[in-house]
C-alpha cells in the first residue's frame, strides 16, 4: 500500500501547489481536506459511481469537484487509463467503463490510493481556519 500512495505524491503536490498559486498563494479552505478524508470512506460505503455523482454536485461552499479534477488529472499521467483523456472528466469516464469491471476496479483502487496522496500532501500548505 506505502508504494502505492508514495507513486502519487508528486502528482498531489502538483495539483495542490497548482491551485495554491491559482489562487494567489492564499490559505486553501480547510473543506477541502475534510473532502480529501471522506473520499476514501465514500468509495467503500457507496461505492464509485454514487460518490463521483456527489463529488460533482456543486455546492455552494468550496467546491468538491475540485478534489476530483486533482484526482482526474493524476489519473490522466497513468498509461493503463490514457482513453480517459477524451471522456472530460472523471464521472463521465467511470460511466464508460462501468461494464469492464476489471479496468473500474483498478481505477477505484488508484483513486483510493491519490486521495491518500492528496490528504497527506494537503498539510503542507496553509489551511484557512
Amino acid at each position: 500500500m506505502k508504494t502505492k500512495v508514495e507513486k502519487h505524491i508528486p502528482g498531489a503536490l502538483r495539483q495542490i501547489t497548482a491551485y495554491y498559486e491559482e489562487h494567489d498563494r492564499k490559505p486553501i479552505s480547510k473543506e477541502f481536506k475534510g473532502y480529501l478524508s471522506s473520499l476514501g470512506a465514500s468509495m467503500r460505503m457507496s461505492g464509485l459511481l454514487p460518490t463521483l455523482a456527489v463529488y460533482y454536485a456543486k455546492e455552494s461552499r468550496a467546491d468538491r469537484g475540485k478534489v476530483i479534477s486533482w484526482v482526474f488529472e493524476i489519473i490522466k499521467e497513468m498509461p493503463q487509463f490514457s482513453n480517459c483523456i477524451d471522456k472530460g472528466d472523471l464521472f463521465k469516464y467511470a460511466i464508460d467503463i462501468k461494464n469492464n469491471s476489471t479496468l473500474t476496479n483498478a481505477l477505484t483502487e488508484e483513486i483510493l490510493n491519490i486521495s491518500v496522496a492528496l490528504k497527506l500532501c494537503i498539510r503542507t500548505f496553509p489551511l484557512k481556519k
